[in-house]
């Protein structure tokens, strides 16, 4: 490869200089409100989960005006390198990102929040765990996740002096709730500080309850609208977040 500045060699350092303006300049151009914003101003948003890896597709879903697309990595056959694509893609088209985590694990959290999606998901652990799983996306002091800011594409590899200052208060941090005990312990959840939004997973649930074969199960249902209406509870007594997060997915009823 070759490259060619249209300046004579003793203008060069100016020229890298007036580079480097330029690509600082194109870091900080101001990207789409976030999610976090739009939700503190009452907005609905909606979104579409993505399981393959082709940016194509990410690109199409951006285009065709959903508020943010998941790049599912649980159930999704790729790992955060072939999310990339599918994340530069969603930037290009200015539609927020989220990264659905296969689980809530520190090298996962350090991987997926380096790579600057807009918003993180995960499986939400069982309660025990619940002070170390909120401790793993925070970086230091309020967490522990490990820092390479200088050279991670959530900088813009280094061009985003601003990054530090905003990165945590944009992040939207999102947790499903997956089984019997986390719904019984849902108020708990929805109170741990950074969670801004609690979403049901009703085809893991509908398995942890007897159901995996009915996820459109009667009982399914109740337990999925109970829980909701406990998330609710929580937010109305505590006067905000978290959010809501409903997921919709076409199921059939086989018994009552």
């Amino acid at each position: 490869m070759a490259a060619t500045l249209f300046y004579p060699p003793p203008q060069l350092p100016q020229t890298l200089s007036l580079l480097l303006l330029l690509l600082r300049r194109r870091a900080a151009h101001a990207p789409p409100r976030t999610l976090k914003s739009r939700l503190a101003a009452g907005e609905t948003l909606y979104g579409l989960f993505l399981l393959s890896s082709s940016p194509t597709l990410a690109e199409i879903a951006g285009l065709a005006g959903y508020d943010y697309v998941v790049v599912d990595l649980e159930h999704g056959p790729g790992g955060v390198g072939d999310a990339l694509p599918c994340l530069r893609a969603l930037a290009a088209a200015r539609t927020p990102a989220l990264l659905r985590l296969p689980e809530p694990s520190a090298a996962w959290a350090k991987k997926a929040l380096d790579s600057a999606p807009r918003a993180s998901c995960s499986p939400w652990s069982t309660p025990p765990r619940r002070r170390a799983r909120r401790l793993l996306l925070p970086l230091p002091p309020r967490g522990v996740r490990g820092s390479a800011h200088t050279v991670v594409r959530a900088s813009a590899y280094g061009l985003d002096d601003a990054c530090l200052a905003r990165c945590e208060d944009e992040l939207l941090i999102a947790v499903q709730v997956e089984s019997a005990p986390a719904v019984a312990a849902i108020e708990s959840i929805a109170a741990v500080d950074d969670v801004d939004v609690v979403q049901m997973g009703p085809l893991d649930l509908s398995a942890s309850i007897g159901y995996l074969w009915d996820p459109g199960n009667r009982k399914v249902r109740e337990a999925v609208k109970d829980a909701e209406r406990r998330v609710f509870a929580v937010r109305k007594n505590n006067g905000g977040g978290p959010y809501l997060g409903v997921l919709l997915c076409r199921t059939t009823e086989r018994s009552s």
